[in-house]
């Protein structure tokens, strides 16, 4: 049978202990001792400590009561006594041992998991160097372009590039109105993977440098150096990576926010520079 102490909570339920009750009449006991178990309940009131002896069918063993007025410590040595006393009566080996359960501290809760950490920004740098032609009303002219590509996760970025023209001219007149650019661009890109190793991308970027118009075939001419501002926009093409150069192929536009009027005298013409323009790019991409 399993058992257990029954308190009577009257004023302190742990004074006496029954634990500490036990204890001590195990230290009193003589060593070797083999008896049946017993139910052990210690009940108090404001005056009195009642001791009480149970069988293991719950049957009155013993009942006796001590003054409760006594400290704690007194008062379990006073049960104690009383108790081996008690056993002392009892037939030679039939002397009961009293079950005093072992009460488990509660534990507190696990404490909840904390959060996962959200991952870290994964930072990169790309840098690109391409060929371009640039198209537009005009006659066609090359170029070049480089780039600096801060990568902000696996699809964003920020990109700083450098581009070139080279002369492109217009009939005027007589003559001919011949200009070039040299810009710098900044802007966010964005891309994404649509097969393996293949990603497909955009950027958009603003546009700005200086501008030069030289007159050709006149008998007076003159150059103009000016500042022009623009938007761009390119989709591009990744292809997969041959080591670290990941060659790519792009087709970009360019609008000149500003309207540049070259003219003539003798006859007299004029000619808008064009202000659209279109560049397919064919370049590599470096990853360091």
């Amino acid at each position: 049978m399993l058992s257990v102490i029954v308190i009577a909570v009257a004023a302190l339920i742990d004074c006496p202990a029954p634990a500490a009750v036990e204890s001590k009449l195990a230290a009193l006991r003589a060593p070797g001792a083999v008896a049946p178990r017993y139910t052990l309940e210690v009940g108090r009131t404001d005056s009195a400590v009642l001791l009480t002896a149970r069988d293991s069918d719950g049957g009155l063993w013993l009942q006796r009561e001590l003054p409760a007025a006594a400290p704690c410590a007194e008062l379990e040595e006073a049960a104690a006594v009383v108790l081996l006393a008690w056993e002392a009566q009892l037939p030679p080996a039939d002397v009961p041992i009293p079950d005093v359960p072992v009460v488990e501290e509660p534990q507190p809760a696990p404490a909840p998991a904390p959060a996962p950490a959200p991952a870290p920004l994964e930072l990169g740098v790309r840098v690109s160097a391409a060929a371009q032609v640039w198209l537009s009303t005009a006659s066609p002219t090359w170029g070049a372009t480089g780039t600096v590509e801060l990568r902000l996760g696996r699809w964003a970025g920020l990109e700083l590039g450098v581009m070139g023209q080279g002369q492109r001219e217009l009939p005027l007149s007589t003559g001919r109105a011949v200009w070039s650019r040299f810009s710098v661009s900044l802007g966010p890109t964005f891309s994404t993977q649509v097969l393996e190793g293949v990603d497909v991308g955009a950027s958009v970027a603003v546009v700005g440098g200086p501008f030069w118009v030289t007159g050709v075939g006149f008998q007076t001419g003159s150059t103009v150096l000016d500042w022009d501002l623009g938007a761009s926009v390119q989709a591009k093409v990744l292809m997969p990576p041959l080591w670290k150069l990941r060659p790519y192929i792009a087709l970009g536009g360019t609008l000149w926010m500003r309207r540049h009027l070259v003219e003539a005298r003798t006859p007299d013409a004029q000619r808008v520079i064009p202000f659209v323009e279109a560049s397919p790019t064919l370049g590599l991409v470096f990853t360091p």
